[in-house]
């Protein structure tokens, strides 16, 4: 029996080498080999040893009986440091007790070494009843090689195999492997331009070199990317593209898994950064190293998925339709194109003239979109090489832009016509700074994709908005705004141009701007087009930071947007561009809360700049006095139930009085059911209580909290209840404060639970109502709970943008407060804390709007003096800042919080 502590050190040293091997420079492909020789040597020597250790009779019995093989990975001779060694035992005869006994004994020996060994045994039938009704086991299976044992066996198994079942039902496994390949891209990431993604699986990855090697199997019986080049399958370019991309894709694939001693296949910004160094990516101007880095991995994996879509298209069958369109005439659309088996194609007699220029080039993409037909794929591969040998100049002309501005403009499949000219440069030639944003990552915990995919996905998103089929009262906002706009072209334009700034020096919108400009000039734009379309571009994230930090019931909020805008055209671009940006950043980032706010800010501005309203804040105005008059028209039937005072006294004299109290900013801007919910909770509340009440919005998938206590007996109930919630685990996401000239606070909270994926039970609620109410009276003491919660949570920590802090004062988007707008990396009881520190400095909070991009948060807090007055000292302004920042960064540990009670 071999020792096994002699035979760990053997593969201990042995992988030590390998892996000093790849840390100086070796191949992938080579280590990828010696790795898989290294178990193939191991496995051997433990085979001859379990074999040696039977009887005499029985040793020669297996001998002949029984074939150790390699499957799936391990099959091709491809293996990474921690890959899984898939292992079958194939075996002749009856019964197949001996065999499954050898079996354990050699599988014990193999984990007691460190391999980590999938197994099974199986007789040829076995191989072929399984390969025949399962397709996984089937790919496994047709990828098998010989390891030891008897060759025989192996050979009789390998041509009936190949016999009775890879050369049957192609196309359906070719489908099953297509619809399984969708499958590990809706779980790993349907984009290549993923900014975390899984070297294998994601799409784009190794996965995709494996699909090629499958089909060329099943159709070609080629096992290997050599040999479908040599045999003229592949062409030179696709052959080394998928070679050169294999290459890069294993080399990182070894990294990982060597550093993290795992299979390790999720490349995190943190091991980006760490190989982009140890690959020598250095830091250029205005480009990190590790933004080189994934550029090169986009590039790699892009190649992958184009030549692997294409490659597993040809293996397929013609379909029948295809067979008999073959055989119709080909239609000739216009002078050098033609229409042949439903793809548009190049007339060869007018091959050179095409493909030599850019206005017939782009020709062919308008055709496409004319005749609602796809470009034929054998054309497509051509394109990119023959694009990228042409200049700028050869697409500068009159023409494609108007066919351009023709693609833009819809409502054909915009999106997919702009994906084919990306995918062959073309869209790069006619707007020059897309070649630039090619593959350039956004190193951030916020975006998905990189930034040319995140432009793309925004015009996507755009058009979706289009494709609401319901009845026109069912559509969302954004799809009867978008329906609209006049000029789609330019909207869709200004979502293509709006993050090319990034990745250079300076501000992105305003280097964005200057691109929309010479992109106007080359497109052939007049004045106001070129006006309208930097100006989309410039502030397109104005509107989503006025909506997610400014009071939109501030009606010097809403006056200076509308000034901004000026017409309804282009505040209807602005709010469809505004949503389909968000959109694009990642799935479910234009929550209910988003649109709600953009909508309402849109609505609000949109009577402004169509004239239908007067924005102002004057008790005797007009859309004050018809609040006030619809609460006084009619009482609600809780009134007889729950009033008090004077049997006398009626509903219209009661809410008069309450009205006369309530700030005009929440008249205008509470809708009248909401107003009559306060109301019913104020009747019943007497000088000395607090109330709090928890309902779940199942429209907007968030809590809404109101809190009702005076704050002149209750001093600093903002940072209390921003406390409370911190102790239960909700993040906020905005909150109203109205103080009432009674003194009366009515504090709304919107909040998030994510213990919750839904409906939180009545307990939950309870208990958030309960901690509100306990802090606020004073029955439990906040700095308590705090350590309670501290401990509670344990270590997580959410992750960081590295960035500093930041506290600006803004003294000029409201008359009536300061806004202190706070930028910080995102944790548990930020807003507490902010909100603790404003009120021991003696502020009062009047409104807190709080947006969150995953690992950063922007706090908004709308703010005066003790005596209500907008700040204006600027020395205190300084203090404020000073103090906000110290408090910021001071370490988080709950129990260190100063209790505001």
């Amino acid at each position: 029996m071999v020792a096994v502590t002699p035979l760990k050190e053997q593969i201990s040293k042995k992988r030590s080498d390998i892996r000093a091997a790849h840390q100086n420079g070796t191949r992938g492909q080579e280590i990828s080999s010696a790795l898989a020789t290294l178990a193939e040597d191991i496995i051997a020597q433990l085979y001859q040893t379990a074999l040696g250790e039977l009887e005499t009779n029985v040793r020669h019995q297996l001998s002949e009986r029984i074939s150790l093989v390699a499957l799936g990975g391990f099959g091709r001779g491809e293996m990474s440091p921690h890959s899984d060694i898939d292992l079958m035992f194939l075996y002749r005869g009856k019964p197949a007790d001996s065999a499954q006994e050898f079996s354990s004994a050699l599988l014990r020996r193999l984990w007691d070494v460190g391999f980590q060994v999938g197994h099974s045994v199986r007789t040829i039938d076995d191989c072929i009843a399984l390969g025949k009704a399962d397709d996984p086991a089937k790919t496994a299976l047709m990828e098998s090689r010989f390891l030891i044992g008897s060759a025989p066996l192996f050979r009789a198994f390998h041509e009936q195999f190949e016999k009775r079942v890879v050369d049957h039902r192609v196309d359906e496994f070719l489908l099953s492997k297509i619809k399984e390949r969708y499958q590990e891209y809706d779980r790993y990431g349907t984009s290549v331009y993923m900014l975390e993604p899984d070297i294998k699986r994601s799409k784009g990855g190794l996965r995709d070199l494996h699909i090629i090697q499958w089909a060329a199997l099943v159709r070609y019986r080629i096992a290997t990317l050599d040999d479908l080049h040599h045999k003229a399958f592949l062409s030179s370019k696709d052959f080394h593209a998928l070679t050169q991309a294999r290459e890069f894709l294993w080399r990182v694939r070894a990294e990982l898994h060597f550093h993290a001693g795992s299979a390790q296949d999720i490349l995190t910004f943190d091991e980006q950064i760490r190989l982009a160094e140890q690959f020598g990516f250095a830091d250029e101007p205005h480009l990190l190293g590790v933004e080189r880095f994934m550029q090169q991995y986009y590039r790699h994996t892009t190649a992958v998925a184009d030549i692997s879509a294409r490659f597993v298209t040809r293996c397929r069958s013609v379909s029948v339709w295809d067979r008999l369109s073959g055989l119709l005439p080909s239609r000739r659309p216009e002078r050098g194109f033609l229409i042949t088996n439903r793809r548009l194609t190049i007339d060869p007699a007018f091959r050179g003239e095409v493909m030599s220029s850019g206005t017939r080039l782009m020709r062919l993409f308008f055709l496409s979109v004319r005749e609602n037909i796809s470009i034929a794929d054998e054309l497509l591969e051509e394109l990119h090489v023959q694009i990228d040998g042409m200049t700028q100049d050869q697409f500068s002309d009159p023409s494609i832009s108007e066919m351009f501005l023709y693609i833009l403009a819809g409502p054909h499949k915009i999106i997919a016509v702009l994906d084919l000219m990306h995918r062959v440069h073309l869209l790069e030639k006619i707007i020059p700074a897309f070649g630039w944003a090619r593959g350039l990552m956004q190193f951030n915990q916020y975006h998905k994709y990189t930034v040319d995919e995140h432009t793309l996905r925004a015009v996507a998103c755009a058009e979706a908005f289009a494709k609401d089929s319901r009845e026109p009262k069912e559509r969302s906002d954004f799809s009867q705004v978008y329906q609209d706009i006049r000029r789609k072209d330019l909207l869709h334009l200004a979502l293509l141009l709006h993050d090319l700034g990034k990745g250079r020096k300076g501000d992105h919108s305003l280097i964005g701007a200057d691109l929309a400009r010479e992109a106007s000039q080359r497109l052939g734009l007049d004045d106001r087009e070129t006006s309208l379309l930097v100006f989309l571009v410039e502030h397109h994230l104005l509107m989503s930071h006025i909506a997610q930090r400014r009071d939109l019931s501030d009606p010097k909020v809403i006056r200076q947007f509308a000034k901004q805008v000026g017409t309804p055209d282009l505040l209807k671009m602005f709010y469809v561009l505004t949503a389909a940006d968000i959109a694009a950043v990642g799935p479910g980032t234009l929550t209910t809360w988003k649109k709600d706010l953009l909508t309402e800010l849109f609505l609000r501005t949109l009577d402004a700049v169509a004239g239908t309203t007067t924005v102002s804040d004057d008790r005797d105005a007009e859309p004050v006095r018809r609040v006030g008059a619809k609460l006084v028209a009619a009482a609600p039937a809780w009134w007889d139930e729950m009033r008090v005072g004077s049997d006398h006294e009626s509903w219209e004299k009661w809410v008069e009085a309450q009205a006369a109290v309530m700030p005009v900013t929440y008249l205008l801007s509470t809708p009248h059911e909401v107003m009559l919910l306060h109301l019913r909770q104020v009747i019943q509340l007497r000088a000395e209580d607090v109330a709090a009440k928890a309902v779940f919005d199942e429209d907007r998938g968030y809590i809404d909290v109101t809190v009702y206590a005076f704050s002149d007996l209750t001093p600093k109930i903002f940072s209390k209840i921003a406390g409370a919630m911190a102790v239960n685990g909700l993040q906020v996401l905005g909150a109203r404060i109205t103080t009432r000239l009674d003194h009366l606070a009515i504090d709304e909270f919107h909040v998030l639970d994510s213990d919750f994926s839904g409906p939180p039970p009545a307990h939950r609620l309870e208990e958030i109502e309960s901690t509100v109410v306990r802090v606020l009276t004073g029955e439990v003491a906040l700095d308590t709970l705090m350590r309670q919660a501290s401990r509670r949570s344990g270590s997580h920590v959410l992750p960081t943008s590295g960035e500093e802090p930041k506290v600006e004062i803004d003294n000029e988007s409201s008359d009536r407060f300061t806004i202190i707008d706070i930028f910080a990396d995102d944790r548990q009881g930020l807003l507490y804390v902010i909100a603790n520190a404003v009120s021991e400095m003696g502020l009062l909070v009047h409104s807190a709007k709080i947006s969150t991009k995953l690992d950063q948060v922007v706090d908004v807090l709308y703010v005066s003096d003790a005596a209500g007055q907008k700040i204006l000292d600027a020395d205190l302004l300084q203090r404020i800042q000073a103090q906000l920042l110290a408090d910021i960064r001071r370490p988080v540990e709950c129990h260190q919080v100063v209790s505001a009670a």
